[in-house]
């Protein structure tokens, strides 16, 4: 059976899907900077579902494409599982909605 009180709510909650949206979209186009012992990092996107990723990588001054490529990829497919094992949830995060 459809819950129309659900629909119902929707519109009241536009302006707070829109935060959420606004946040999402600045922190996805937002960097970080990381230096230690002569590695440096810069990390592109993020954000509650979105996509990070190795922008660069140097250690002792020298960047390394293929390191950069693996970590990207290993960052992938954790996100890739995270996000089947919140849709496996999902029926249970409903309930608390």
């Amino acid at each position: 059976m459809f819950n129309f009180n659900k629909v119902k709510q929707v519109p009241g909650n536009l302006g707070k899907y829109k935060k959420v949206y606004d946040l999402q979209r600045q922190l996805a186009g937002s960097e970080t900077f990381y230096e230690e012992d002569g590695v440096k990092v810069v990390l592109k996107g993020g954000g509650l579902a979105g996509k990070m990723e190795v922008k660069s990588l140097e250690v002792d001054g020298r960047e390394d494409k293929r390191l950069i490529d693996v970590l990207n990829r290993a960052m992938k497919k954790s996100q890739d599982a995270m996000v089947k094992k919140l849709q496996d949830m999902k029926d249970d995060l409903q309930g608390l909605m």
